[in-house]
This record gives C-alpha cells, sequence and structure tokens, in this order.
C-alpha cells in the first residue's frame, strides 16, 4: 500500500511507508494555527481517505530587531538631541515593544518609544573616538539585542584661556616688565598656543609666549586711569579671547628746581636774608611740604612756598665770632 497526503498547507507534513505523518519544515502559529490533511492509502486497485486535523500550538516567539546608524561618524560638535540611529522590529504576537540601550557610554545617548536612538549630551573626541552600545527590545517575555558602532568624528576645536591679574591696579611709575596679569590656555588637540593684545592703549604692554602680560612702555594717570584690552590666544586656527581691565593708580609727581645751586653769601648779611628760590612742577594737587638736609643744613631755613633764607641764630653766632676775632687781635697788639 502507498499513503499521501493533500489538503492545503500538506506540504509542511511528510508520510512514510508505514503511515508515520512527521513535521516536514517549521510551522508558525501567526501564519496557520491549524492545518486540514487528507491521508490517502492506495493498493493499486482501491483507495481509501481519511481527513485529519492538526492543531498548532502558539508560543511566544522573540520579536526581530533591525537597526541602521545615521552616519559613518558623528562630528563632536553634533547637537544633542540629534538622531543617531533608527531602528525597526517586528513582532510575531503584535506585543508591546520597549527598548533600552546599555553598554559603556550609553549614557550619552537615548532612545525613544520608537526605537530612535539621539544624542543626549555633548559628544568629545578627546575622551572617545567611538561608542559600542547595545539596543535591546521586548516584548515584555522575550528580548533581542544589536549592538552600533558610533564613530566620533575630531574638530579642531578652540582653546580656552584663563587669565589674573597681579593686583588690582598698577602705580603709574611702574618699571617696563613688570608683570600685570598672568594668562594659562589649553587645546583639546594641544596645539601651541601664541598670544596677542590688541585694543586702545594695548601699545603700552606685552605679552610673552606664556601668556605674562607685562608693562612696555611709560603708564600716566593723569591721561589714563584704565585700559581695557582683549588677550587673544590661538591655536592657529581658532582663537579665543579675554577681556582684561588694567587700572592704573596716580602717584605724586613734580619737580624742583633752584634758582642757583651754588649761592655766594656775605657773613655781614642779615637775618632772613633770601639765599636761592625754588620752583615746583606738579602734576596734581597732592599738599608739599619743603625740607633741608646735609651739612650746615641748619644754618639756614625754608619756607612753605620754597625760600631758602639765613636763620638768625647762625647769623649772631657769626657776628659774635667776628668780634671775639677783633678783641683778640686787639690784645696781642697791645
Amino acid at each position: 500500500m502507498t499513503y499521501t497526503l493533500s489538503g492545503t498547507g500538506s506540504d509542511n507534513f511528510s508520510i512514510d511507508t508505514s503511515g508515520n505523518i512527521t513535521l516536514a519544515s517549521a510551522l508558525d502559529y501567526e501564519t496557520a494555527p491549524s492545518y486540514e490533511l487528507t491521508v490517502v492509502v492506495d493498493d493499486g486497485t482501491n483507495a481509501s481517505t481519511e481527513v485529519i486535523t492538526v492543531s498548532v500550538a502558539d508560543v511566544n516567539e522573540a520579536p526581530s530587531l533591525s537597526a541602521n546608524v545615521a552616519f559613518n561618524a558623528f562630528q563632536e560638535n553634533t547637537a544633542t538631541g540629534t538622531t543617531i540611529a533608527t531602528s525597526s522590529v517586528t513582532d510575531p504576537e503584535a506585543g508591546a515593544i520597549t527598548y533600552s540601550l546599555s553598554g559603556t557610554g550609553s549614557e550619552n545617548f537615548s532612545v525613544s518609544s520608537d526605537g530612535t536612538v539621539t544624542l543626549a549630551s555633548a559628544l568629545d573626541y578627546e575622551t572617545a573616538t567611538a561608542y559600542e552600545i547595545t539596543l535591546t527590545a521586548s516584548d515584555g517575555d522575550n528580548t533581542v539585542s544589536e549592538t552600533l558602532t558610533i564613530n566620533v568624528g575630531d574638530i579642531n576645536e578652540a582653546p580656552t584661556v584663563t587669565t589674573t591679574l597681579a593686583a588690582e591696579s598698577v602705580a603709574e611709575d611702574a618699571a617696563t616688565g613688570t608683570t600685570v596679569a598672568t594668562s594659562s590656555a589649553s587645546d583639546p588637540e594641544s596645539s601651541t598656543i601664541s598670544y596677542s593684545l590688541s585694543g586702545t592703549g594695548s601699545d603700552n604692554f606685552s605679552v610673552d609666549a606664556n601668556g605674562n602680560v607685562t608693562v612696555a612702555s611709560s603708564l600716566d594717570y593723569e591721561t589714563t586711569t584704565s585700559y581695557t584690552i582683549t588677550l587673544t590666544a590661538s591655536d592657529g586656527t581658532n582663537s579665543t579671547q579675554e577681556t582684561i581691565t588694567i587700572n592704573v593708580s596716580d602717584v605724586d609727581e613734580f619737580t624742583l628746581a633752584l634758582s642757583s645751586t651754588s649761592p655766594a653769601i656775605n657773613e655781614g648779611v642779615s637775618t632772613g636774608t633770601q639765599v636761592a628760590t625754588s620752583t615746583l612742577t606738579q602734576q596734581d594737587s597732592a599738599s608739599v611740604t619743603y625740607t633741608l638736609s646735609g651739612t650746615g643744613s641748619d644754618k639756614f631755613a625754608i619756607s612753605s612756598s620754597g625760600v631758602i633764607t639765613l636763620l638768625l641764630q647762625w647769623i649772631m653766632k657769626q657776628r659774635l665770632h667776628t668780634h671775639l676775632n677783633c678783641y683778640r687781635d686787639r690784645w696781642h697788639q697791645h
């Protein structure tokens, strides 16, 4: 006798010469929950048939996941919220799908309810050139995962600069070379940094290769009480600027000139006789006092206006000395 199978979906089964029916290909509940097979047995002359029903039991199967990264690489200045990857999931049971991310650096990304992966925080090529994160889709019972490789593209970033003033102000008589401010710069690409100054009055200062700002020429409080200049740090491609305000402090300035530096005085002159006068050139209104010093300075007086005169006490001593000399000479003559 020979056995055969017929009916819709009978190709998923087979029957042997003994009449044993076996599964020939995978079943799928979502495609066909049951089959009605017709078994035919034939002895060459007569045939007999019987219909059997094969029911397929449903099994909660894992969803299938497909994900695509949007670009080969994302520049490190990519804005947060930018789409990194998209994904699609099919679930045989059409269950609700939830997504999650895992792996080193996955906190820099987020995934929405439809499986779209976006950038959650800024990328930094100098910190990580690539991320390998795992996207997982779950139907509540089964999960499926796919690894996403996200490359980060390098961008030549501008350096950062920090400037510190040496003091709240610099005196107007500060010597050239006096340090006004110090600065430090860092560059993500470790490029060589060059410094420059600009702005009104910046020619009164200079900056060296280490970012130290110094006085380059004489300052004058009466001309300018402060300077607002710009310090620029450049890596050759990008630059960063910082504004520096340099206050100038006032210093009492004046020059003194005498009417004579070597006056001649007769010994018989009267007290209060003027010896010399002084001329004061002053750039401010500070109060000025005059004093005398040096050998014999106690024999003279100087007024509040700078007039030098003879002291009475010295004149009296000189006259007494002259009289004594006269008496002595007369004594010797007698």
